[in-house]
């Protein structure tokens, strides 16, 4: 709860250019006065938490965020009170159009592959593939926004990038799953990750889905250990690693 109040602090100066950390995967972007959300969740709805986390604390959360994006719909990315929250204030929430009828009223149903105009900023849904998904059913998109002034940030979200990532320019800014991308790099987080960044060659980029509390200890949570060793095998590239409520100026 402290760290979700910092958070709730740290999203009312909007004249900054920052990411934030958020539970897990959970990340907002700050830029040109606008706070973008992805996957913010409070924890309320993580299975196996069922932490008493005071309503003037979500509301603090989402009073200052302009919209939110929704990759899928397992609850360490989907808060469906968070959601409501930002309906009730009239902020878009945007999600993939497969899983609307399981959403509260008032999201906004995108396409797979599909872009949104948000307010001068360019934000493409792209249709990814859920990193323990074999057969290929679960519904998830990864994220590519470019803000009007160019900057290009990737959220993965829980895609397994190991079958690809797609982007429309260099970039600037890459968030990405820390480990647990695939059953082929179990245990080789670093490998995994020290790939994707040959591949996509960002400025600077963030190590993320870290200690995800509602999994037990080596029951799919990855420690920050993991993080730490990312940024330290990768000297040449701008890393930062980020706890809830942890602002890296941008």
């Amino acid at each position: 709860v402290e760290r979700m109040n910092l958070l709730g602090e740290q999203l009312r100066n909007k004249d900054r250019t920052a990411v934030a950390g958020a539970y897990c995967h959970g990340n907002i972007v700050a830029r040109n006065g606008i706070a973008i959300a992805i996957d913010v969740v409070t924890t309320r709805s993580v299975w196996g938490m069922y932490w008493d986390v005071p309503s003037k604390t979500v509301e603090a959360i989402a009073e200052n965020l302009d919209c939110l994006l929704v990759s899928h719909l397992h609850p360490d990315h989907f808060d469906p009170l968070v959601i409501k929250h930002l309906v009730a204030r009239g902020v878009p929430v945007y999600v993939p159009e497969e899983v609307i009828s399981r959403c509260p009223n008032g999201v906004r149903p995108v396409a797979a592959d599909a872009a949104i105009e948000f307010r001068g900023w360019r934000i493409t849904f792209h249709r990814g593939i859920h990193v323990y998904d074999e057969r290929r059913m679960l519904i998830i998109r990864y994220f590519e926004l470019v803000s009007p002034d160019g900057f290009r940030i990737i959220h993965t979200s829980d895609h397994d990038y190991t079958t690809g990532v797609r982007s429309g320019g260099a970039i600037d800014l890459l968030i990405a799953k820390a480990g647990g991308i695939n059953p082929d790099f179990e245990g080789r987080a670093k490998d995994a990750f020290g790939n994707l960044l040959l591949h996509l060659r960002p400025r600077r980029y963030l190590p993320g889905h870290m200690n995800e509390l509602g999994h037990a200890v080596r029951g799919g949570r990855e420690p920050y250990r993991t993080g730490v060793e990312i940024i330290a095998s990768q000297p040449h590239i701008l890393g930062d690693l980020l706890h809830w409520g942890e602002l890296w100026e941008l």
